[in-house]
């Protein structure tokens, strides 16, 4: 498990592509000429906006930090506020990349399944929720939320964790210990236990909780939500 996600995305290098057009944001599948600095640049906005905020982050000083010159941020980005929002979106992309390959390896496969709930929530607690940036983040979203509508749209569309744990408990069968007759209820009520005691505790994520601490959360979390739906035995 790694102990840190990546937060900016760095694309593969592609020599015979061409940079993006000023106003033009990279399509689905294509290539910057130059990753490194788009990638420097990206890294560079995503400190700044975090640390300054929107308003007094200017394009000189994304330059400045990235180590580019200001024409090469606006080779890349047509303005500010469309930086603005492509950083964000590629910061909650790679989180969720995160979350849902742990899914695939945890979450889904058969077994038990206090373990495989257990198991996928306990790393993403661990490696998602703590990442200092974080908690930067999600005050940014509030911040600047009320002027950039699309911020809040892709911070709703990439909370992917309810629906992921709506989809494995969507595939328990009748032989499962558990009854779920509404998975995505199920799922937020599991998410609430876990998940949503961990925010509460950190003030999403202002405070720190020692690992021992974070670990008893999940785990008390999980017992409370199997024991809550385990299957009764009909009555006679």
């Amino acid at each position: 498990m790694p102990s840190r996600v990546s937060l900016v995305n760095a694309r593969q290098a592609d020599p015979v592509a061409a940079p993006p057009k000023a106003g033009e944001q990279l399509k689905a599948g294509e290539q910057p000429r130059y990753p490194q600095k788009r990638a420097a640049i990206a890294r560079a906005a995503l400190d700044l906006f975090m640390r300054e905020g929107f308003e007094q982050t200017s394009m000189d000083a994304i330059a400045a930090e990235a180590g580019v010159s200001k024409r090469t941020v606006y080779s890349h980005y047509a303005n500010k506020h469309q930086l603005f929002l492509a950083v964000f979106e590629e910061t909650l992309a790679a989180v969720m990349n995160y979350i849902n390959d742990m899914a695939e390896r945890e979450l889904y496969p058969p077994g038990d399944i206090t373990a495989r709930l257990t198991g996928f929530i306990r790393p993403v607690a661990h490696t998602i929720i703590r990442l200092p940036e974080r908690a930067a983040l999600l005050r940014v979203i509030i911040t600047e939320g009320p002027r950039f509508p699309e911020l809040v749209e892709q911070w709703q569309g990439r909370r992917a964790l309810t629906p992921l744990l709506e989809r494995a408990l969507a595939r328990l069968g009748p032989d499962s210990e558990l009854d779920i007759p509404d998975p995505w209820q199920a799922a937020g009520h599991l998410a609430a236990l876990t998940f949503g005691q961990i925010n509460s505790r950190m003030l999403f994520g202002l405070l720190r909780l020692a690992d021992e601490e974070l670990d008893e959360i999940v785990t008390s979390g999980v017992d409370v939500f199997v024991r809550a739906y385990r299957r009764t035995a009909p009555r006679a």
